[in-house]
């Protein structure tokens, strides 16, 4: 059964083939198989084969200068998604990324949580307390209120490497403040810049463009076809069929 199979595919490719063959030469079997049209023949795969090669290189470079506008829209959508951001961020910064983490205690970059409580990072004053089994950090808000954390089974230079961590985040966060106004004011003009600069995707579309109209006079891809045509002429000189 399986030798009855495998010979009914390869005859079923065969005749694909065959169909295939007379169809490109037509005429009749004759002038698709016999060596005297041989030299007919193989002008006719070559006039075809050149005619898809010039089609082919010239799809190829209208497919590039098409990816190019993309990349240049990708490029413009991107850049005005980050500004956005940044606008927003500076507006509701919220908790900002996590930057550490001990016991309790979760730095991010605008707050410290400690269990369910956010303390705001801004003007935060952070004290260190070490002891021999436990130690313990103060929190002091601007307005005195005070969170005690304690640190038991920990290193004393775990804790502190903590704190100085600490202390550089409530650092960076009263510069954020003290500088988020003019920032602001800069990330919405580089915004508006962003939106009105279009040159890019401009460029891309007026090269695009120009080769579109440089492959409308293509002289290489008019004679290829021309060099075809003939040959499809003299085919039919000689079969009296055309080939498609």
């Amino acid at each position: 059964m399986a030798f009855v199979m495998s010979a009914l595919l390869v005859l079923a490719a065969v005749a694909v083939w065959v169909g295939n063959r007379l169809h490109s030469y037509p005429g009749g079997w004759a002038y698709a198989f016999a060596r005297a049209y041989a030299a007919e023949r193989a002008e006719l795969a070559a006039g075809r084969s050149r005619v898809r090669e010039v089609e082919r290189s010239r799809a190829q470079e209208r497919s590039a200068a098409e990816q190019e506008i993309r990349a240049t829209e990708a490029e413009y959508r991107r850049r005005i998604t980050e500004l956005q951001n940044r606008v927003a961020e500076l507006a509701e910064p919220g908790a900002g990324a996590v930057l550490e983490s001990l016991g309790e205690l979760t730095l991010h970059q605008h707050l410290v949580r400690y269990r369910s409580e956010n303390i705001p990072l801004a003007r935060l004053r952070v004290r260190l307390d070490l002891g021999s089994e436990q130690h313990r950090v103060l929190l002091t808000r601007p307005n005195g209120n005070v969170r005690r954390v304690e640190f038991s089974g920990l290193e004393s230079d775990q804790v502190h490497e903590f704190v100085v961590r600490l202390e550089a985040a409530v650092a960076a966060e009263d510069d954020f403040l003290l500088h988020r106004d003019e920032r602001t004011v800069k990330a919405r003009r580089a915004l508006e810049l962003a939106r009105s600069n279009t040159i890019p995707q401009q460029t891309a579309r007026a090269d695009r463009d120009r080769l579109l109209e440089q492959q409308r006079e293509d002289r290489a891809l008019r004679e290829a076809r021309a060099e075809l045509t003939a040959a499809h002429n003299r085919w039919q000189h000689t079969t009296g069929h055309r080939p498609g």
